[in-house]
Formats: structure tokens, C-alpha cells, sequence
């Protein structure tokens, strides 16, 4: 393949892409990635794991402040790409730049478009429920996500599968659909399918308040949302603290335990099942197996209960 393919991304869903791209020769003649960041409780300076593999292949790199900055957007006009590839880059980008490269700037939207345009496709289709997901290739225009459609391919969630999980999936296959993009853009086959805007859905990044459970809700959508935000930004719930106090607990690992039998009291303690903890749904009810209170280091959702006043609430 002979494009000179310049690459935009910045988190590991992007890295895993761009390492199936070289590792098929593609022709990448510069990186894009978003500014170093301080490592969490520390003042040191992280590189994303898409400038880590740049550098690991010499490939050269730009990590511009502003994606409209004059000497940024001559730097790229130099290396006289045919195709840009944006893969989780983090910014919107602006026309100027979109219309640099020779061939166009393409986008893989971990989602199967028009649904859940935005940052978090993969944690609200699972959030809602959802049993099919995808990867999208469009051509970029200046809006989210709104540019014709190029080539799909579909994933099933399974029915455990949390967000984390289905990223592996789909960062796996992503690079295989872009692949087959190039391929055709090279050979002049491409086709450009207009999206549907009026069945358009939106996927708006997460808030850490996201992960507060719902227990008023049936047991198969509060497995989905626990499963939706894992690993980030994290399931939690609140407990009753020797009968009075609320305190927050985090969930890290549940399963569905029935979905069918209705209960008075969500939330409500129903007993211990091995090492897990059942917690009553409006309908239905869940096994917590792995929890971490609040301050405290992770353990075995029957270890918490042990340490509470038997019958404790969890509530929303």
C-alpha cells in the first residue's frame, strides 16, 4: 500500500489500531496525539499510549496545543498526506484541517452509526441494553460524527460483557475495517453512504456520577449499566452504615442472579450465595461479588456484609 496515511489518537483503543495499520506496512508518515498529561495524584507528565508507539517505531510526532494553530497545520501540510485517519484523537476538528489531505480524513467511530454519536459510544449501547455493536468508518465532515458512511463491521455483546471488554473487541477489528478502507480509497473503489440523520442517536461522555446504580429499575438494565461503566467511571451504590449513615460502595464485579420475580423493597439485601451478595432489582435481582467501600481496599461482596448490621439497604 502506497498512501501516506498521517495518524490522529491518542488513548490505548487507538494505539491497538494503529499497531494493526503498521503491522500491515501502512505507509505512516506522522503522528497525532493530544498533549501529555500528569500521571493521577502525581505531577509527572504521562505520554498516551498512541505517542508511546510512535515513538517506538520513529515515527514522527505532533502533540499541538490547538488544532487551528498556523505552525501545526503547516507541519501537516508538509508531510503531504494522501489520507488522514482520526481514531479517538479527543478534539473536534475544524474544516482547515480536514481538508489537507489528498484523499480525505476518515473516522472509526466505535459504534454503529447514526446511533450513538459522541465520545462514549461503547458504554451507552451497553448501558442500554443493547446485544449488537460495531465499528463505523465514515468520511469526516466538520459535524460529530455525521459524515457518510464507508464500510461497518458488527460485534455481539455478550451478555457479560462489560465496556472494557467490548473495547478489546472492537479496537481488534477496527484495524482490519481500516485496512480494507485504505485499500479500496487506494484502488478507487470507495463507496459513501449518506447516514440517516433523523434516526441519529447521541453518546455524550460519561460524568463520574454516572455510576450511581439505579436498583428501581429491572435486574437485565442494572447489570447492563453496571456492566456500561466498567471499568470507567465505575459502578457505586450507597449502604446504610450501622442503620443511619449512607457511605458509598463500589461495585466491581456482579452477575445476574433471575429476572423475573418482583420485589417491594430495590436494593434490599436478599442474603449471601457462596461468596456473593444478593441484591433484590424491581424485578429481579443481581449477585454483587466484588465490592470496595469507601476508603477501604477491594473484597468479596459476602466479606462487606460481614461487617455490616445483617439486613442492610443499598439505595439509589
Amino acid at each position: 500500500m502506497n498512501l501516506r496515511v498521517v495518524y490522529l489518537g491518542t488513548p490505548q483503543f487507538s494505539a491497538t489500531v494503529l499497531k494493526t495499520l503498521l503491522e500491515a506496512h501502512t505507509f505512516v508518515v506522522g503522528v497525532v496525539t493530544r498533549a501529555d498529561k500528569p500521571q493521577k495524584r502525581s505531577s509527572k507528565l504521562v505520554a498516551s499510549p498512541v505517542k508511546q508507539l510512535a515513538l517506538s517505531k520513529n515515527i514522527p510526532l505532533l502533540q499541538p496545543t490547538k488544532t487551528t494553530d498556523p505552525a501545526f497545520l503547516s507541519q501537516l501540510r508538509k508531510w503531504q498526506a494522501d489520507v488522514f485517519i482520526v481514531v479517538a484523537y479527543g478534539v473536534i476538528l475544524r474544516q482547515e484541517l480536514l481538508d489537507i489531505p489528498k484523499y480525505g480524513c476518515y473516522n472509526l467511530h466505535a459504534g454503529l452509526l447514526p446511533a450513538y454519536r459522541g465520545a462514549a459510544p461503547i458504554q451507552r449501547c451497553i448501558m442500554e441494553g443493547e446485544t449488537l455493536s460495531g465499528n463505523t468508518v465514515i468520511r469526516m465532515d466538520a459535524g460529530m460524527d455525521t459524515g457518510d458512511i464507508v464500510n461497518v463491521n458488527h460485534v455481539a455483546i455478550g451478555e457479560d460483557m462489560t465496556a472494557g471488554d467490548l473495547a478489546e473487541v472492537l479496537a481488534s477489528s477496527g484495524g482490519e475495517i481500516l485496512l480494507k478502507t485504505l485499500r479500496e480509497i487506494e484502488a478507487g473503489t470507495v463507496r459513501y453512504i449518506p447516514q440517516n440523520h433523523a434516526i441519529a442517536t447521541l453518546a455524550p461522555k460519561l460524568t463520574k456520577g454516572e455510576g450511581l446504580v439505579k436498583w428501581d429499575a429491572p435486574a437485565f438494565l442494572v447489570y447492563a449499566h453496571i456492566r456500561g461503566v466498567s471499568p470507567a467511571p465505575g459502578a457505586w451504590t450507597r449502604f446504610l452504615f450501622q442503620g443511619k449513615e449512607s457511605r458509598r460502595l463500589g461495585i466491581l464485579s456482579a452477575r445476574m442472579e433471575s429476572s423475573s420475580e418482583p420485589h417491594e423493597t430495590p436494593g434490599e439485601v436478599l442474603g449471601v450465595a457462596g461468596e456473593d451478595l444478593l441484591v433484590a432489582c424491581r424485578q429481579g435481582s443481581l449477585r454483587l461479588r466484588i465490592v470496595q467501600p469507601e476508603g477501604k481496599a477491594c473484597m468479596k461482596a459476602r466479606d462487606f456484609f460481614n461487617g455490616q448490621s445483617r439486613g442492610a439497604v443499598l439505595f439509589f
